[in-house]
């Protein structure tokens, strides 16, 4: 036979910006969770470790990635190719990636406009794009200054400089954010 109980309490999770949960760097309490409420990101106090040493319970769900692949096939990729994608929902970008067939150099804008306003014109990478120089791969995650777009929009990832590349794709990580 199966029961159902209702328990008539509420509680509250604690919660703050990542950046300052990090710099506060409590310790939580044994089974306390703790919301970033600007990333989504949950971790979950043990009582001992400091909130910054604490790994994530799970990836948040609002992760998604946009990709954009440039392949010349014989030829190299030139500037000015570029590529537009439809995004839904609005984002903030939080980690990008560039993955080059051979070593070379690349650096690839991402502009973004509103959908009803496209074509796309203005940059969100506060002057510091995704680049490759002498490489194959490269990463970034420290985007200070890179500007949070509203959805729907239209995304631009546009190569502004190429040498010695044949194919390279960009995955832009991105925390989605939603509305209500």
């Amino acid at each position: 036979m199966s029961t159902t109980e209702t328990i008539p309490y509420r509680f509250l999770v604690r919660g703050g910006t990542a950046a300052n949960l990090a710099a506060v760097n409590e310790v939580p309490l044994k089974r306390e969770l703790v919301v970033a409420i600007d990333t989504g990101r949950i971790k979950l106090g043990d009582g001992v470790t400091s909130y910054n040493a604490l790994p994530y319970v799970a990836e948040s769900p609002r992760m998604g990635y946009l990709t954009a692949t440039f392949d010349a096939g014989d030829d190299v990729v030139e500037a000015g190719s570029f590529c537009d994608v439809f995004v839904p929902y609005g984002f903030r970008a939080t980690r990008w990636t560039l993955l080059a067939g051979q070593a070379g150099d690349v650096s690839i804008d991402v502009r973004a406009a509103a959908y009803a306003a496209y074509p796309v014109s203005g940059s969100i990478t506060a002057g510091t794009p995704p680049a490759l120089t002498g490489a194959e791969k490269a990463q970034g995650s420290t985007l200070a200054g890179w500007a949070t777009v509203d959805g729907p929009s239209t995304v631009r990832f546009i190569v502004t400089a190429a040498a010695g590349i044949r194919r390279v794709s960009l995955i832009l990580e991105v925390d989605r954010q939603w509305e209500g």
